[in-house]
């Protein structure tokens, strides 16, 4: 469900994007060759922006689903009291792929 979002989200992001970059740059030619922008250039500018936040939530979403980002250390194998390092005292990290222990002050297993 959470991979669906974010795959919406990052396309309707895209799309937003490219519209409001495409309003952003209308114009009205003058004689002398200038530029003058139109009241939906103002539009644009703000369509782009959250056209491209809307990306980036999206992405976001994706990529913390599909690879598996921004995954946090779980506290423990179930059950496990907390267990704190015996050289700093801060508490350790359970690391499931490593099956050991983590102190993150020390950077060293346990």
């Amino acid at each position: 469900m959470e991979k669906s979002i974010g795959l919406t989200f990052t396309i309707v992001g895209f799309t937003v994007t490219l519209l409001g970059a495409a309003l952003a740059a209308t114009c009205t030619p003058t004689s002398t060759g200038f530029c003058n922008p139109t009241p939906f250039s103002g539009v644009g500018v703000a369509a782009a922006f959250m056209g491209g936040a809307l990306f980036l939530v999206g992405l976001i979403l994706v990529l913390k689903k599909e690879a598996g980002f921004f995954r946090t250390a779980s506290p423990g194998p179930p059950g496990a009291p907390t267990v704190v390092c015996q050289t700093c005292g801060k508490p350790l990290a359970w690391i499931p792929t490593a099956n050991r222990w983590f102190c993150s002050k020390c950077d060293e297993y346990r």
